[in-house]
């Protein structure tokens, strides 16, 4: 991952090249307003030319998308000056090695209709920032949802143990990992409250988790979804929150706004991780969807999530986001 072009998009630089001057180009009043909202800070007059420059462009794609008649829309959100391959380069999932996992024995039994989002078995939405740690916030995301239930009150784990600490299990800290190797990691080790070991968005230079007084052991079992089966996942996602791989490397993910995406152009090629937080239909779009909740901030998206149609199933379905699902057993 080029953490160097990452940072510099994400203007936490000290240096700082910010025009707010009067423009008669409409698309550069939006940039201004875009560079105050989110804190852009450039080196150079250069560095300002080029990213506006990608900011037009991807300013371009979400007007054009906008004026088609789909079921989603896209907008102007933290991503807005990445190029589309500084965009993917951020992106560090890669499909897990389902040899000698145990599947998820099924009943074949789900409700019609599921949402998570308001429940008060979810934390807020976070933002992993310039760390490739996709799946440590997949994978806890489940885990709360299902430790929630034994606990006196909803509690956050540590993503950031996860980064520095499940290395001898796959994991590659902010380079990315898996959440199988996540679950394989907890299963020998408790897991630290995050106000204990807080989130710095980047690889400590050691594991800490020994310096926890708070920890839980949260993993007793784990399963894998069967593959290509939407109803599997809804049966899951009745109640749990199931931790999935998918496609988001298209410039319509990074700049999703809103609406039942069903972008067909995906890849099955999988890049990032994210957690399910339920399924529904919508009866404009007339398409089933499942709810994703990402780690992106809630200025992303549906305030942070995304709502996917199946699509081909047969083919992982959209973005190939049912290849590669799995989920804890805290209850069992």
């Amino acid at each position: 991952m080029k953490t160097s072009i990452i940072v510099l998009a994400l203007g936490l630089l000290t240096a700082s090249y910010f025009i707010m001057t009067p423009s008669v180009d409409s698309v550069e009043t939006e940039f201004q307003q875009f560079l105050g909202e989110y804190g852009r800070n450039y080196f150079s007059e250069h560095e300002y030319a080029m990213r506006l420059q990608v900011f037009r462009e991807n300013y371009q794609t979400i007007q054009r998308v906008n004026s088609e008649e789909r079921s989603y829309t896209l907008g102007v959100n933290k991503f807005a000056d990445w190029t589309n391959q500084e965009y993917r380069n951020y992106l560090t999932y890669r499909e897990s090695d389902k040899t000698g996992v145990e599947y998820a024995t099924l009943k074949g039994q789900f409700d019609d209709e599921v949402d998570w989002r308001d429940s008060p078995t979810l934390n807020p939405i976070q933002d992993q920032g310039s760390c490739g740690s996709c799946y440590a916030f997949a994978a806890l995301a489940g885990i709360e949802h299902e430790t929630y239930y034994f606990k006196p009150s909803l509690q956050k784990y540590s993503e950031q143990q996860i980064v520095d600490c499940s290395r001898d299990y796959g994991n590659e800290g902010c380079n990315g990992g898996l959440m199988t190797n996540v679950y394989e990691y907890l299963r020998d080790f408790p897991i630290c409250i995050e106000q204990e070991y807080p989130y710095i968005g980047k690889e400590s230079d050691s594991c800490a988790e020994s310096s926890c007084v708070t920890v839980d052991d949260v993993i007793r079992k784990y399963a894998q979804i069967p593959e290509n089966s939407a109803d599997a996942l809804k049966e899951i996602a009745t109640y749990s929150v199931p931790a999935i791989g998918i496609d988001a490397g298209s410039k319509e993910f990074q700049m999703y706004s809103s609406g039942v995406f069903d972008f067909e152009e995906c890849t099955t090629n999988l890049n990032h991780a994210v957690a399910i937080v339920g399924y529904g239909h919508d009866a404009d779009a007339d398409k089933d969807f499942f709810i994703i909740r990402n780690s992106w901030t809630e200025g992303w998206g549906e305030s942070g999530y995304m709502r996917i149609a199946i699509g081909n199933e047969d083919n992982g379905g959209t973005c190939g986001f049912l290849k590669d699902m799995s989920y804890i057993q805290y209850r069992c």
